[in-house]
């Protein structure tokens, strides 16, 4: 789904670091759609240590809340629900200092849910989440509103 929504944004990026990335598997196929791009699958040392190897990308074991490896483009998917605003905001200011001042981009994939009132079927789901985040977490999940002010 990412490589049909966002075709057009990869074009241009010669570097693409993919923070969280796990074992690389997102990274490896926008890199094949776009062999132009030298890709950078970043995540914690134990994770990346089992990661396979990919033609054009490389593993790097690190801590996003300490740096991120410099690249055109930081791309972060399913990572900030996870965290505390806080928490979020020590990622993103990290993500600020890895990108070009001028031209950077950041690749944000993560759920937006909508406000309390929606009836469509998606607030299921939703309903579904906010248990899992109140079991697993403080039990917040960033809304449409509160992703607009953090980032």
């Amino acid at each position: 789904a990412l490589l049909s929504e966002y075709e057009s944004g990869f074009s241009g990026l010669t570097t693409l670091v993919d923070v969280g990335g796990g074992t690389g598997t997102t990274l490896s196929e926008i890199v094949k759609a776009h062999p132009h791009i030298s890709g950078i699958n970043f995540d914690l040392p134990h994770v990346v240590s089992t990661a396979q190897d990919y033609p054009g990308v490389v593993h790097v074991g690190g801590d996003m809340f300490v740096s991120i490896p410099h690249a055109d483009a930081v791309l972060m998917k399913w990572i900030f629900h996870d965290w505390e605003d806080e928490e979020c905001v020590k990622i993103l200011k990290q993500c600020k200092k890895s990108i070009p001042k001028n031209g950077g981009k950041l690749i944000i994939v993560d759920a937006v849910l909508r406000p309390e009132e929606d009836t469509s079927s998606f607030a299921d789901s939703r309903l579904a989440f906010d248990l899992v985040m109140v079991t697993l977490s403080t039990g917040e999940k960033n809304g449409q509103r509160k992703s607009g002010e953090m980032y």
